[in-house]
């Protein structure tokens, strides 16, 4: 029969540290939810983590306990937990690094003199772009300023908090900091990334040359965000440039960046299902 050690006493046994990790995670990861709620995700990550741990440890001191059918049940699940443990953090780490090497942007020469820049939106609070949305229009606006030729699309709709839509607000802005009305388009519809991709696109379309494979296309997001806005495009039939904002701050980009793995992991099962 397939069995486990019974756990330890020890303070420094490996019982006793998936039981204190465990509940530390878990402890730390609902504080950030409660206390920092702009990286609340990474929370979510601790706690989850923390509570798997736990859920683990259940299983262990049950598959211990003796030769009952719950104690063989439970080691042959305790087993199959670690090995999806394994696939899941080689999967994680297989994506981070697709995220990561992603969060560049393309080259100068590839990137610049776009026909068109499409910009995708965040929160925005009441009227006010967040620090977020700030950073992606700040790298807008230098962006159109060095490719005087190039027309921006906006994408953004409004959301929960918004008196707004995101398009709007990212109008307005580029207006005050001197780009002309007559580069901007708003694309005011969307509500997720793959929106924004579609929506754009279709605008881009509409408006210039129905044949995208005649146009070069941009898009600017922060650098976590590109690898899945370049893939989106290239579902969509469209083979896109990128170019990185930069986040904000550490913490955010930390929280972002392992957000990512799991928004990918959205969009394939988006395309997947139809």
């Amino acid at each position: 029969m397939l069995s486990i050690p019974p756990s330890s006493p020890s303070i420094f046994s490996r019982s006793s540290l998936r039981l204190f990790g465990g509940s530390g995670l878990l402890l730390i990861g609902l504080a950030l939810r409660l206390i920092v709620p702009p990286i609340g995700f990474l929370g979510l990550l601790f706690a989850a983590t923390g509570v798997a741990l736990l859920a683990y440890e259940l299983l262990v001191r049950v598959a211990a306990r003796g030769e009952s059918r719950l104690s063989r049940t439970a080691v042959l699940a305790a087993k199959l937990a670690r090995v999806l443990a394994v696939l899941a953090l080689a999967a994680f780490i297989a994506t981070e690094i697709y995220v990561v090497t992603g969060a560049g942007g393309s080259p100068p020469e590839r990137s610049g003199d776009a026909d068109y820049l499409i910009v995708l939106g965040t929160q925005v609070n009441g009227l006010t772009p967040s620090l977020m949305l700030s950073s992606r229009l700040e790298a807008a606006l230098d962006y159109l300023e060095q490719n005087p030729e190039t027309v921006a699309v906006l994408s953004g709709g409004q959301g929960p908090g918004e008196d707004t839509t995101e398009a709007h607000a990212m109008r307005s802005w580029l207006e005050r900091h001197g780009i002309s009305p007559d580069r901007l388009i708003e694309e005011p519809a969307s509500s997720d990334t793959i929106q924004n991709i579609r929506n754009s696109l279709e605008i881009i379309a509409s408006t210039g040359s129905s044949d995208l494979s005649d146009t070069k296309i941009c898009v600017l997001s922060n650098e976590f965000h590109l690898r899945r806005a370049s893939l989106i495009a290239s579902l969509e039939g469209c083979k896109v440039e990128t170019f990185p904002a930069a986040t904000p701050r550490a913490d955010l980009a930390v929280c972002y960046f392992a957000r990512e793995v799991f928004s990918l992991a959205k969009v394939f099962l988006s395309y997947a299902l139809g």
